[in-house]
């Protein structure tokens, strides 16, 4: 995984994110009016606000995303709190801005204080090499610095593929804006 730094892996970022998460129910209630380049300026927003914490990566056959860093990191961008007032009043709209805030408030509280937070990935096309690449990632930064690594996800399949990859359920939090659960997992550090 190579750190996302120039304006090109962005775009190649974002093209992925945008890709694979467009239909995602999960994000689909948050938008006013949900096209390519909507999502694409909240994931670039996303990726913005991870890559001063040092969590953005691309695989390096740049077919796959990851998000994932350290929760002690709290970086804070005036740049991107302007990007975000953008977000709340033209892309989700006051309301579900709000709402959203309200939210990742509530998932903030649940979460454990230390660890690794693995907050997005997504591959092109389901790319198995991208996707392996992303769990060494995840498994040495865990290792390296003997901290679990958390996850959160709504996706049943996902959540399988989780426990597959020794990831516990430690809480479920029905979504406050749709019919979904949201199913914090975590890893203890590998030795």
């Amino acid at each position: 995984m190579i750190p996302i730094t120039t304006k090109e892996d962005k775009y190649k970022a974002v093209e992925i994110l945008t890709s694979a998460f467009f239909d995602a129910p999960n994000l689909s209630w948050i938008f006013l009016n949900k096209t390519n380049k909507n999502m694409a300026f909240f994931f670039l927003t996303i990726l913005n606000d991870v890559a001063a914490k040092n969590g953005a990566f691309l695989s390096s056959n740049k077919k796959g995303v990851l998000f994932f860093y350290n929760l002690n990191n709290k970086h804070i961008s005036i740049a991107n709190i302007f990007r975000k007032i953008y977000i709340l009043l033209f892309i989700t709209g006051l309301l579900n801005g709000i709402r959203m805030i309200k939210h990742n408030r509530n998932m903030s509280k649940i979460r454990p204080k230390t660890g690794w937070l693995g907050m997005l990935m997504a591959t092109a096309n389901n790319n198995v090499v991208a996707a392996y690449e992303i769990k060494i990632k995840m498994d040495k930064a865990s290792k390296d610095s003997n901290l679990p690594i958390y996850v959160e996800t709504t996706v049943p399949r996902v959540r399988t593929l989780y426990e597959a990859a020794g990831y516990r359920e430690y809480f479920t939090l029905k979504h406050p804006f749709t019919s979904l659960d949201v199913w914090f997992m975590s890893k203890e550090c590998i030795e």
